[in-house]
């Protein structure tokens, strides 16, 4: 998913930063992160999130499946900035993804990789619906910020 539309002039600033004026207000926009995907059928969270992060390197950013809880949150919010990198524009590279843990219908993965040379780490938190694994949370390893999706959505922690 590109957002270097939004704004004619590249500005490098983290997520947080960007989104701190709008952290309480909500927006009407087109839903942009469908409940469904293609990413997530049939695959491993490792394998989704490597799969999201190798689209961003050939410069074609794509969005995993998140739960319906988030998935419904996020279609009334304007984003000024996309979260999985962490700015408007994005030149991603030295792409590392781990699996931090999976146990039963829960998992959670690290990305770590670099956009325009700033030092990037996101993790993402999975639950297993049905034969799909679907992100319910993603935060920020890299700032002190520690951003949050579901802080941001004003959805419970996990």
């Amino acid at each position: 998913m590109h957002f270097h539309h939004l704004m004619p002039i590249r500005i490098h600033r983290p997520l947080s930063v960007l989104l701190m004026p709008f952290a309480g207000l909500l927006f009407l926009a087109a839903p942009a992160f469908p409940a469904t995907g293609v990413l997530a059928q049939g695959l491993t969270p490792q394998l989704i999130i490597k799969g999201v992060y190798a689209a961003y390197v050939k410069g074609d950013g794509k969005s995993p499946a998140y739960t319906p809880a988030v998935t419904s949150r996020l279609t009334r919010h304007l984003l000024e900035a996309d979260f999985l990198i962490d700015g408007q524009d994005f030149q991603v590279a030295r792409v590392a993804v781990r699996q931090v843990s999976l146990a039963g219908d829960k998992a959670v993965v690290d990305a770590r990789f670099t956009n325009f040379g700033k030092q990037i780490h996101v993790r993402f938190d999975f639950r297993r619906i049905g034969d799909r694994w679907l992100v319910a949370e993603v935060r920020h390893l890299h700032d002190k910020a520690r951003f949050s999706l579901r802080r941001m959505l004003s959805l419970r922690p996990l």
